[in-house]
C-alpha cells in the first residue's frame, strides 16, 4: 500500500515495554515529527512508563496497555508497531480498529498480514536499537535516524532531588541493577567498584536501584569500605529521571536508567556482561560513553535471564573502569 503523507493526521506508535525501550522510542518521535510537524502523534505504553514521555512536547498523547482498547475508539490514520515479542496482540488491535496505514515487521509470519504497510527487518542486522526500529520509517520517507533520545524532567521533582544531594564534588552514579536485558554484578563486585573509585576521584558517590534492588544495597553495605550516598529505593521514576539528571557521570550495567542518563546528555560507562547481549544493538544512544565487556570465558549456551552462575557477573575489572572512568570524565 502507497502511503499518502498529506493525509496522515493521527498516528498511533506500540512501544509496550520497559523504561529503556520507551526512552529508545523517542528519537523515531523526533524525526516523525520533523517529517510530519502537523500530525498528532499518540502512544501506547505502559502506564509504568508514563514519567519517561509525559512531558515530551514532541508526544500529543498516551493510552495505557492496560486501557489498550481506547485505540478502537480513536480514528488513527496510521500506526507503528514497535515490538520485540513476537505476539500479534498489537497488530490485531491496530487491524481492528481498521488503522489505514498499518506499519510492523513483515518477518512475523504469522500476522504480518495485517501491516499494510510493513517493512521486514532483519534481527542478524549489526544495528543500534534506534537505527533497526528506524528502518519501520521509511514508509515516511525517512531513511536515517540521527536524533538524539529525549526525556524532559519535573522542575518540582528536579528542585527537590536538588536538595537531596550534595553540592561541592563531582557526582557520580553508580546503578546497581538491570531491567533483565542483561546480567546484574554482584554486592560484592559493587562495593569493589565503589570504594576503588572513592579512592582513585575526590568525588560523592550515589547509588541507584529499585525496590529489587534493597537486598543487594544491604550487601554492599557489608562489603564496602568507603561512604556513599543510598538513594535505592528511595525515589519513584519520576524522581529516578531527575536524579540523573544531576549526576557528572553514569556507571551501571545496561538497563533503562542507562539509556535514561544517555538521553539526559550524562556520560556514560556501560557495561556488558552477558554474552548474549549485543553491545552495538543497546549501546548508550548518541552520548558520551566508553562500552565494558565482562572478560570471562563461559563456555556455556548464554541465556542470562535462566542462568544459575554469574562466571560473567564476577568479572569486572575494577582498575581497568577505573581507567575507562578517568577517560570518559577527565
Amino acid at each position: 500500500m502507497k502511503l499518502d503523507l498529506s493525509k496522515v493526521r493521527e498516528i498511533l506508535l506500540v512501544r509496550p515495554e520497559q523504561i529503556g525501550d520507551t526512552i529508545l522510542l523517542t528519537p523515531l518521535v523526533s524525526q516523525i515529527k520533523e517529517k510530519l510537524p502537523n500530525a498528532r502523534i499518540t502512544l501506547l505504553i505502559k502506564k509504568s512508563m508514563a514519567p519517561v514521555v509525559e512531558r515530551n512536547p514532541q508526544i500529543d498523547g498516551l493510552i495505557f496497555t492496560e486501557d489498550k482498547n481506547e485505540v478502537l475508539k480513536k480514528k488513527f490514520d496510521l500506526s507503528i508497531v514497535f515490538e520485540d515479542n513476537p505476539l500479534p496482540e498489537y497488530a490485531w488491535l491496530c487491524f481492528k480498529a481498521r488503522i489505514p496505514c498499518r506499519i510492523g515487521d513483515k518477518n512475523r509470519l504469522l500476522y504480518r498480514f495485517m501491516y499494510n504497510c510493513g517493512v521486514p527487518l532483519d534481527p542478524k542486522e549489526d544495528l543500534h536499537q534506534v537505527e533497526s526500529f528506524g528502518r519501520l520509517l521509511k514508509p515516511l520517507g525517512i531513511n536515517m535516524i540521527d536524533k538524539p533520545a529525549l526525556i524532559v524532567t519535573d522542575g518540582d521533582m528536579d528542585e527537590k532531588i536538588k536538595n537531596l544531594l550534595p553540592d561541592g564534588k563531582p557526582l557520580i552514579g553508580m546503578h546497581i541493577g538491570t531491567g533483565g536485558g542483561n546480567r546484574a554484578l554482584s554486592p560484592e563486585a559493587y562495593a569493589l567498584i565503589l570504594d576503588n573509585v572513592k579512592k582513585s576521584r575526590d568525588c560523592n558517590i550515589v547509588l541507584i536501584g529499585g525496590p529489587q534492588e534493597t537486598v543487594t544495597i544491604e550487601k554492599i553495605k557489608e562489603a564496602a569500605e568507603g561512604g556513599f550516598i543510598n538513594m535505592v529505593n528511595k525515589v519513584d521514576l519520576k524522581g529516578m529521571l531527575s536524579l540523573i539528571k544531576r549526576l557528572d557521570c553514569f556507571i551501571g550495567v545496561d538497563s533503562g536508567p542507562m539509556h535514561a542518563a544517555a538521553a539526559l546528555g550524562i556520560p556514560c560507562l556501560a557495561i556488558f556482561t552477558a554474552k548474549d547481549v549485543n553491545p552495538k544493538k543497546w549501546a548508550p544512544w548518541k552520548t558520551r560513553s566508553v562500552i565494558m565487556r565482562s572478560k570471562h570465558n563461559c563456555q556455556l549456551k548464554c541465556s542470562h535471564r535462566k542462568c544459575g552462575y554469574d562466571y560473567c557477573a564476577r568479572q569486572v575489572d575494577p582498575q581497568e573502569l577505573i581507567s575507562s572512568l578517568n577517560s570518559l570524565c577527565g
